[in-house]
């Protein structure tokens, strides 16, 4: 990460991870082990080898379900903020406004693989235009990338939106409506859009444990590129979860 100086970086970037006990597909995923460690300290430990990132934190829910979470977060050295389990647009607002974060990279706690170049290319676009209100990155795996939002878009999204889909998703409505807002889309590099690096039932699960099984090194970050060599040459397990449909707002199982 970084380092802050109020002269030459004014807006504190800070990267907040989303991450709950009772998902609906696979509960306590953030919690289940690859090589050893528990998902959410992946996310972590990826995030906090982002050369633009001020902060990470987690931003989990006051379910004492989820207190596993937050004493994972202490074990290692993490902010941890709570709020609402379902308006999770509020959650990312007070964990935003407690940190004192002014760029908000949002990540979720199921991405495993998530790519350090794109959160740092999401913070640096950010960062170059102070009217920005919102980044996203595509053509990469999913599972693999984030966006980027300003915690006055947030605000402001609260103010106007109070759908369940627009509370649980937290960006959707600026997704819906980019002719409101000031939004960028960077294409990664990375490409193979279609490949499914996520982590949202068990079928994925099992892709994920081959994949770090065959490719992870304890203490080093495993590069997306290496991973998506490999899976290039093992369909056999490209296949484990390429027919899981993906959770979209409104349809969960669409």
């Amino acid at each position: 990460m970084r380092a802050f100086d109020d002269e030459a970086l004014p807006m504190l970037a800070c990267a907040i991870i989303q991450a709950r006990m009772c998902s609906q597909r696979l509960p306590g995923k953030a919690l289940l082990e690859l090589s050893g460690k528990p998902v959410l300290a992946h996310v972590i430990d990826r995030l906090k080898a982002c050369k633009n990132i001020d902060c990470v934190a987690v931003a989990t829910s006051d379910n004492p379900a989820d207190d596993e979470i937050v004493s994972l977060c202490s074990r290692l050295s993490i902010r941890c903020e709570r709020g609402s389990e379902d308006d999770v647009l509020q959650r990312y607002i007070s964990a935003a406004s407690a940190i004192g974060a002014d760029i908000i990279v949002r990540v979720t706690g199921d991405n495993p693989l998530t790519d350090p170049d794109i959160v740092d290319c999401l913070v640096d676009a950010m960062s170059q235009d102070p009217e920005l209100q919102y980044c996203c990155s595509e053509n990469s795996p999913l599972g693999t990338s984030c966006e980027a939002v300003s915690l006055a878009t947030l605000k402001h999204v609260q103010e106007i939106c109070d759908s369940p889909d627009h509370r649980e998703h937290v960006t959707l409505f600026i997704r819906e409506r980019p002719d409101l807002f000031r939004v960028r889309e960077l294409r990664s590099e990375l490409g193979m859009p279609d490949l499914r690096l996520t982590l949202d039932t068990q079928d994925d699960f099992q892709t994920l444990s081959v994949v770090f099984r065959e490719l992870y090194r304890s203490g080093e970050l495993l590069p997306v590129r290496d991973v998506i060599d490999y899976l290039r040459g093992h369909e056999d397990v490209v296949a484990l979860n390429k027919d899981v449909s993906q959770r979209r707002p409104g349809n969960p199982v669409l």
